[in-house]
């Protein structure tokens, strides 16, 4: 059996020089061989650090067209980070971005001059400057700013010691690896920060050979 093979040459041999195709079927045969089912291979692949993509549906593949194992095509959605997660992590949010912009000592700015530095900010550090164009509004939202109207035109001054971003503790916790509640699932969705990706897996049982 290839199983065996497998087996020996991992024995006797350091992991380096062992195929990683054999190392990831000796994984599955061994988990097979244990109650005959695998019921989820994603579970599989994290214990082991396997790419699930890569390395389990090419052995999946193989193993059930040698009849060592018949597979059931299951899907679960996970979320995922998208990019804005470290850049926003790194730098925090446009409207934190802004606020952090903005005069603090009572000095007011125009929203127009101040959405001109935020462009500029933004384009030193990798956002997207259309960003600007939503981040006032939510500053404001998030109280960051007091403001006053001057002849039709709005000017801002940051308030000192505003209060949290709202995204700021998920954003950590997410890039930490920590789970997060619905709700805050839902707001990183809504900004784009995280996305709901259906992810392909497998439940496996022992074949006739």
């Amino acid at each position: 059996m290839a199983s065996t093979s497998a087996a020996s040459s991992s024995s006797s041999s350091s992991s380096s020089s062992v195929p990683a195709a054999e190392v990831v079927e000796q994984a599955l045969l061994d988990a097979l061989a244990k109650t005959g089912v695998v019921e989820n291979t994603l579970e599989l692949a994290a214990a082991h650090g396997f790419d699930h993509s890569r390395d389990i549906t090419p052995r999946v593949l193989s193993l059930e067209a040698t009849d060592y194992a018949t597979k059931t095509v299951l899907s679960t959605v996970k979320i995922q980070p998208t990019e804005l997660l470290e850049l926003f992590g790194k730098h925090g949010t446009p409207e934190r971005v802004m606020y952090d912009l903005t005069p603090k000592d009572g000095t007011y700015v125009s929203k127009e001059d101040l959405t001109e530095r935020t462009k500029a900010r933004f384009a030193e550090i990798g956002f997207d400057v259309k960003f600007a164009d939503g981040a006032f509004g939510k500053a404001m939202s998030n109280k960051f700013f007091q403001s006053e109207k001057r002849d039709g035109t709005m000017f801002v001054t940051g308030v000192p010691n505003a209060p949290e971003d709202p995204l700021a503790a998920p954003i950590a916790r997410m890039r930490a690896g920590e789970a997060l509640n619905d709700k805050e699932v839902q707001a990183l969705k809504a900004r784009k920060i995280v996305e709901a990706v259906t992810v392909k897996y497998y439940r496996l049982e022992r074949g006739p050979a």
